[in-house]
């Protein structure tokens, strides 16, 4: 740190915060472990830089930044006085490393790593402010500062995150959590491609290609010969990656994985009860281009994965 940042009281207390963040082993990638007494040290330690801080600076938005996270701290350190009562009741002197078999251990962990994930946006935001006397720099684009979760489902979670939004600003944005999803671009020996059509709850009735939700710890192209295979009764034996893309860049941060699958192999249908109604059509795939121009195949990823298809398989 340089001397012109000493010379500010606030700067030089968020400087100091954001080293004791940044060197905290669960923010250093470190896989040390520490017993329970060291675990609460640290804690006690960053939340004396915290508060100092807080007592420095002008700035109300980094100020209620650093409130929340040492309300998290509060979770750790509130095992301070449990830790006390077990260890006076232990065999005298007891070893640092015997703490680590105090039945609360697992839930201090699981605490430490519930303020690491909340306290890492901080850091940042402190580095910035003892940089440049800001909370964000041109460029920087958006900050996430905390999530919280509004409500979770059996297909989505909707998010409300606190952010330092590109201008500067403090604000919220909220988003949906989903699964990945996959698209295949099924060709058969004739150089027909797989359209399947099904009645969708939100829009009625749409031409897709075959595809779905990814499982999780599913490998895509895993989900996509399983995909094709249940809605179409043939398995793709050869699957090249068409593009990855993001259908809707401001509402989720999910990924759908478009394939070109050749050497198909007949399997079994195996649909959804709620696919009961869907029907496969095999088009050449100059007529499904076609479809994509005209808008008959509306859905985004499917049409897509029709164009670059068409692309790829092109003399």
């Amino acid at each position: 740190m340089n001397e012109q940042w000493t010379s500010m009281p606030d700067r030089a207390a968020a400087w100091d915060a954001h080293i004791e963040l940044t060197t905290w082993l669960p923010l250093a990638s470190s896989d040390r472990i520490e017993a329970p007494s060291q675990m609460l040290a640290s804690a006690a330690r960053i939340d004396r830089h915290l508060a100092r801080v807080t007592a420095e600076t002008l700035s109300a938005p980094l100020a209620e930044q650093v409130v929340r996270g040492r309300v998290t701290l509060a979770r750790i350190t509130a095992f301070q006085q449990p830790l006390d009562q077990w260890k006076a009741q232990q065999p005298q002197p007891l070893a640092v490393d015997a703490e680590l078999t105090w039945p609360e251990y697992p839930a201090l962990a699981a605490a430490e790593r519930d303020a690491a994930n909340h306290l890492r946006p901080l850091a940042g935001m402190l580095d910035t402010f003892a940089r440049t006397g800001a909370l964000h720099e041109p460029g920087q684009g958006w900050v996430r500062l905390g999530t919280e979760v509004l409500h979770t489902g059996a297909f989505l979670t909707l998010h409300r995150d606190q952010v330092i939004r590109p201008d500067g600003a403090l604000g919220t944005y909220e988003h949906i959590g989903v699964a990945d999803t996959v698209r295949v671009a099924a060709i058969d020996h004739q150089g027909r491609i797989a359209v399947v059509e099904d009645h969708c709850y939100l829009q009625g009735r749409l031409q897709l290609l075959p595809g779905g939700g990814v499982e999780p710890h599913e490998p895509p192209d895993d989900a996509a010969r399983r995909e094709c295979e249940e809605e179409t009764g043939w398995r793709p034996g050869t699957l090249r990656l068409l593009a990855a893309t993001h259908p809707l860049a401001s509402a989720t941060a999910a990924t759908a994985h478009l394939y070109l699958g050749t050497d198909l192999q007949q399997g079994s249908t195996r649909r959804d009860p709620t696919e009961r109604d869907m029907t496969v059509r095999w088009l050449p795939l100059p007529d499904a281009v076609r479809a994509v121009e005209n808008g008959a195949i509306l859905e985004t990823a499917s049409a897509l994965g029709i164009v670059l298809a068409a692309h790829a398989l092109a003399p």
